[in-house]
């Protein structure tokens, strides 16, 4: 039925259908949807509209089964929709299940309520089971082309085939066949000719070599061609007629993709537009795809090259397993010149106001293998060949977002894995979020490629949708268990160095509380630092080097530097000195005990230490220097390899960090350390501990007492060949500061506790650089003096 309600919820759903040349079916028992879909946006308070398209391979019965399973799966996160109406009042929602005509022969009566197989996966590019040639040629016909050379031609292929037996299979593809294929091929292609080509897209122009895919059919002792499914249980080459049917296979691919961009750019564009004039600017728009649905969605809100301004931008956009190029939205296509992805316009123009959501799963054999596969052969483009290993992330040249997420240059983006439905996620307007899903879109043995009725694939749909309200949601592990209020103000540590002002307000404990309560804490990583802790205790060993391993011996625990795959070569070059004294110091046993990670090997925007970890092959346990060194050098501004990166890599391994403006300061930097390691230069073994403390000032007095003083202790303890001198209070003024660097007692060790300054840009002081102490004490907090004047000392530190 056309307007479905969803069994054992109280959710409806209008189910829209189409025809294959995109105009709104009026067949059903309730006429035009769209009618019926107006009058209730007229009628009913709606607040949010969802439109959620399938995939390839659906007719009406498994579009109707698979929307009642996704919705279904919305339904039970009640936790999430009963958020959402505490911080939405008076949400009531309208779903739209879009269908297309993506399955040949497939059942279109709109009356038809049976219950279907919902096995079906919807991207799938084997025959029906029927082996009558008859019925299979009507079938491709309708796929590649729905004309009389195509059919004369598929005539020639399957009778090819009742001719031949796998013991006198050709060599080679005869004259007959060959010629047959390329009669497809251009009927094929004949219904592209017209379309837009401006934009790089997979299926423009359609180059298909039928000798290189009869060849490929032919290996059939490769393993990895034995486990390609394009279906549930189908693999590509499962018996003879197979081996001739690749052809029209890879086209029906190719077609089905191109009748997903067009129904979407034009059909639903103009249909989202006729909505959006219905409705008040308050009423959201979510927009949901999967499979070959992620493309429908996204030629919906991108349009066409005429015909491509929305009334306002859509709220949000789900790609849930996208069999669509990870490529399609980026600014720039790898080695391609200013040849932008074909639904780069999304981002360009901002045509979606919040967050854009993809979900990966390795379980995924559709888009993890197949999709590769139906989209490398014939990729060429003006005849030439894409390299997308060359100075970029090692990505594969085709690949969907289903299997690496959306990927290139002009995005903003962040990788991270599913959460589970009692975490919250904290989506943000503008960016684009990668979503490892292996945890949670399996399926057992089977193509996980349609097992996405999950309630945490669930929850990342309604928190795209709605992530504002839902990342402020407290989990019960972060529940406050007392009510008493701790009125007491904190301070911060920095000052606006424009004004002269604090620059952060105080808060009391309850502010604080309440904005930390929205962080998420990686329960596998509380537990690591638990482990970890236990090791400074003497009581575990897995955090530390393998036993047996000297940790003051590089040669013993190894050296390795990690910069971001993108790094200067001129960084590179100011490193040398630096980095050829390590490899020396580090390979006197074995040259890998040395690494460098970078270019392919190195960080990834987005990326986890886990998922650093797991691409070089490394678990978790003692740091095993065969696998990768115990000592990292991390080279990089927190905003490149971010803070959280380094922190947790640096439970299990021993982490440090460089980060310089120039690479004439590293350079500097390289050569002061060679020189002092090689004898060259000689510090005196003295270390100093400088710290602030005002008396009415609660941050420097806990400093100076409870960081300071402590570290100035345990050195004097744990390192008695070292004179230490802690200098706390009064003491710490601009001539002692003068004196400790470089004056009059330059010291070997000196750890500085001051103030920050920031200058907001634009300010006189922007100018200023980094790379100073400041040491100027103001008056005590309270006192209404400003801490700091606007003329104030620099010393500088470098």
């Amino acid at each position: 039925m056309p307007i479905r309600k969803v069994p054992g919820t109280d959710l409806k759903y209008f189910l829209l259908a189409v025809d294959a040349e995109g105009k709104e079916r009026d067949d059903g028992p309730d006429g035009l949807i769209t009618q019926r879909i107006l009058k209730e946006l007229s009628s009913e308070p709606i607040t949010d509209v969802f439109f959620i398209s399938h995939g390839w391979m659906g007719d009406v019965p498994t579009a109707q089964s698979q929307y009642d399973r996704w919705i279904t799966a919305m339904a039970d996160n009640k936790a999430d929709i009963e958020h959402i109406k505490q911080k939405r009042p008076g949400f009531k929602p309208l779903l739209i299940g879009f269908h297309w005509p993506s399955l040949p022969w497939g059942n279109e009566n709109l009356d038809d309520t049976d219950d279907t197989d919902d096995t079906l996966v919807s991207f799938d590019i084997s025959e029906n089971s029927s082996s009558n040639n008859d019925n299979l040629i009507e079938q491709y016909a309708q796929e590649v082309s729905d004309t009389e050379s195509t059919r004369e031609a598929l005539r020639t292929i399957l009778g090819f085939v009742d001719d031949t037996n796998n013991n006198n299979l050709p060599e080679s593809l005869p004259p007959q066949l060959l010629e047959a294929y390329q009669t497809l091929i251009q009927e094929a292609s004949r219904t592209n000719e017209e379309e837009n080509a401006e934009n790089w897209y997979e299926n423009e122009p359609l180059n298909l070599d039928p000798e290189s895919i009869y060849q490929a059919s032919l290996i059939e002792e490769n393993e990895e061609n034995q486990d390609i499914s394009f279906g549930i249980g189908d693999s590509i080459v499962s018996n003879l007629r197979d081996k001739f049917l690749q052809v029209p296979r890879y086209i029906s691919f190719w077609k089905m993709k191109n009748l997903a961009r067009k129904i979407g750019q034009t059909s639903c564009f103009d249909l989202l537009k006729k909505l959006q004039n219905k409705t008040s600017e308050q009423v959201g728009f979510h927009l949901i795809g999967h499979s070959f649905g992620t493309i429908v969605v996204s030629a919906m809100v991108a349009g066409t090259e005429n015909n491509n301004k929305l009334v306002r931008p859509v709220n949000s956009l789900t790609l849930i397993q996208g069999a669509v190029s990870m490529w399609s939205y980026c600014e720039s296509v790898p080695k391609r010149k200013n040849l932008s992805g074909y639904f780069y316009p999304l981002i360009a123009d901002k045509k979606v106001a919040g967050p854009i959501v993809t979900t990966q799963s390795q379980y995924d054999r559709a888009v993890k293998t197949a999709y590769p596969i139906a989209g490398k052969i014939g990729l060429t483009i003006l005849g030439e060949d894409i390299d997308f290993a060359v100075n970029s992330v090692d990505y594969p040249e085709i690949g969907g977002i289903g299997t690496y997420g959306i990927q290139g240059e002009g995005l903003d983006i962040i990788n991270q894995p599913m959460l589970k439905v009692e975490k919250a996620y904290d989506f943000q307007p503008g960016k684009i979020y990668n979503l490892d899903g292996d945890k949670f879109i399996q399926d057992g043995r089977k193509d996980a490629h349609s097992a996405i009725a999950k309630p945490e694939v669930a929850h990342a749909v309604w928190s795209a949708a709605f992530g504002i309200f839902l990342s402020s949601r407290k989990s019960s592990s972060t529940t406050p268990t007392s009510t008493t209020i701790n009125t007491e103000q904190l301070f911060f540590n920095g000052i606006n160095g424009a004004t002269g002002e604090f620059l952060l307000p105080p808060l009391t404990p309850e502010q604080v509380s309440k904005i930390a309560q929205g962080e998420e804490f990686d329960p596998a990583h509380l537990s690591e630092l638990q482990n970890k802790d236990r090791q400074v205790q003497g009581l575990d060993a897995n955090f530390a080097p393998m036993e047996g391993i000297d940790p003051k011996n590089l040669a013993e625990t190894g050296w390795g530097v990690i910069f971001p795959h993108d790094i200067d070569p001129a960084i590179l070059e100011a490193l040398k000195e630096l980095l050829e004294h390590r490899q020396q110091q580090a390979t006197q046993n074995h040259e890998h005990y040395y690494q460098e990670y970078r270019g392919v090997k190195g960080y990834r925007p987005g990326e986890t230490k886990s998922k650093f970890l797991a691409r070089h092959g490394v678990g978790p346990g003692p740091a095993d220097p065969d696998k990768m060194p115990y000592y990292l050098l991390i080279v990089g501004d927190p905003e490149t390899i971010p803070y959280s990166f380094q922190y947790q890599l640096d439970v299990q391994y021993a982490v440090g960090r460089i980060h310089f403006e120039t690479p004439q300061e590293y350079a500097q930097y390289a050569r002061s350390v060679v020189e002092a390691e090689t004898g060259k230069l000689s510090l005196s073994r003295q270390a100093c501990f400088f710290g602030v403390r005002n008396n009415a000032d609660k941050a420097t007095q806990l400093s100076a007492e409870q960081l300071i003083k402590p570290l100035g202790e345990w050195m004097v303890k744990d390192q008695p060949q070292w004179a230490v001198e802690t200098i706390l209070e009064d003491e710490a003024t601009k001539a002692r500061l003068g004196e400790l660097l470089g004056g009059k007692k330059p010291q070997g060790c000196f750890l500085p506790l001051v103030m920050e300054w920031h200058f907001l840009m634009g300010t006189h002081a922007s100018y200023l650089t980094k790379g100073h102490c400041y040491v100027k004490i103001g008056p005590a907090r309270g006192t209404g003096e400003k801490p700091f004047p606007k003329i104030f000392t620099l010393v500088p530190m470098m």
